[in-house]
């Protein structure tokens, strides 16, 4: 393996995750998953090797569906990759091909759907009704792998589609219950409690279309995990490093497998690399001018999701944390932020662990969730 942060990685190249998908699979004989995690952290490579590993009895459709515009944008393509699947088994969606040439649709491969209305809804009502009994027949359950889907979602919402939006949730969540063969793996770039707290705020939205979808923490890389990818991606370089180095690869890296890409590409760049140039090459990945870890997300996330005044007593909590010698718990920080109603402040705590800001370690005690994003901050906020 060469280093690659950022770029698309073959399955044999996603390290330190079969584990976890394993765990993954486990549920999905059960229920959908919505994969949660901090951006960068792999969740696509995760499902790209994830389609890899399925277990006999699972078929995997994966798309991103980044890039999407519209429902009936959503629903074309849904069709195409059923319509690959059933062709393995000689078939057609015929339910769905049936209400299109009602519309007078014959040929897809050339157009594009612009379907009025609900139309978009009816096509996949009758598409799940058609895989459902397919599914059955062969006796397989199919697993939608969606990437990106909260983007997808949000595009919907800044294009003045919200009403679809919601209304996609909801189908999704009625398909999911009433078609037992059919699972979906959910995750995006937006967080699903942003993007849900954003339909609450601003269009009334008051249903819970996760409420049947475990949802599961994608966590950073265990040490052996880590360690894996490191020596991986040293070994390419043919470079042969002593326990100590990779150790310390390791511990700065806080087992973030873009961090790990990042460092050992910088590291790999020196004449004769070695521990001495590690906390160089972390800095330089977190200094202007460039920001490879776009950490100024976290910055500017807060602006663009937030109101005025709960952005800054966002800010203030950060700030807090980040300045606090000692690591404090819910109780400690509405105590320093005492000028700020109670309730104010526990809500945006909860924000900010909802949104990867913060973790909760022992003792209910509230930290950042990565120790490079607690260094980021003090700097950027003067502290």
């Amino acid at each position: 393996m060469r280093p690659n942060p950022g770029g698309a990685l073959a399955p044999d190249h996603v390290v330190g995750r079969d584990l976890l998908i394993d765990q993954f699979w486990q549920t999905l004989h059960v229920q959908s998953l919505a994969l949660l995690a901090p951006r960068r952290i792999g969740k696509t490579s995760i499902m790209v090797r994830m389609e890899l590993l399925a277990p006999e009895g699972f078929v995997v459709a994966r798309r991103n569906l980044e890039g999407l515009e519209s429902t009936s944008e959503f629903a074309q393509v849904l069709l195409e990759d059923v319509e690959q699947l059933l062709g393995t088994w000689k078939t057609k969606a015929l339910r769905a091909r049936e209400f299109l040439a009602k519309l007078g649709v014959v040929e897809l491969h050339k157009i594009k759907l612009e379907l009025r209305g609900v139309g978009w809804k009816r096509l996949l009502e009758r598409l799940f009704d058609d895989l459902q009994e397919q599914l059955e027949l062969h006796d397989r359950t199919l697993v939608l792998m969606w990437d990106e889907v909260t983007l997808f979602i949000a595009q919907l919402i800044n294009s003045g589609g919200a009403s679809d939006a919601m209304l996609l949730l909801d189908l999704l969540r009625a398909i999911r219950q009433s078609h037992s063969r059919v699972r979906m793996v959910l995750t995006g770039s937006i967080g699903f409690g942003e993007l849900l707290r954003r339909l609450r705020r601003e269009h009334g939205y008051r249903n819970r279309p996760l409420n049947d979808v475990a949802q599961r923490l994608v966590p950073l890389l265990a040490t052996g995990g880590a360690e894996a990818l490191i020596c991986a991606l040293l070994r390419d370089a043919e470079q042969a490093r002593e326990p100590a180095f990779i150790n310390e690869i390791v511990r700065v890296s806080e087992g973030h497998p873009f961090v790990i890409q990042l460092l050992v590409e910088r590291l790999l760049q020196q004449p004769v690399p070695s521990r001495a140039d590690i906390p160089g090459c972390l800095a330089a990945l977190m200094t202007p001018p460039g920001d490879p870890l776009d950490l100024n997300h976290y910055l500017d996330r807060l602006e663009r999701e937030l109101d005025p005044d709960a952005a800054a007593l966002a800010r203030a909590v950060l700030d807090v944390l980040a300045s606090s010698p000692t690591a404090l718990d819910r109780a400690g920080v509405c105590a320093v932020l005492a000028g700020h109603p109670r309730d104010g402040v526990l809500a945006t705590i909860r924000i900010l662990e909802d949104d990867f800001y913060l973790r909760r370690i022992e003792h209910d005690r509230l930290d950042f969730m990565f120790g490079f994003l607690r260094r980021f901050w003090i700097a950027e906020r003067g502290l």
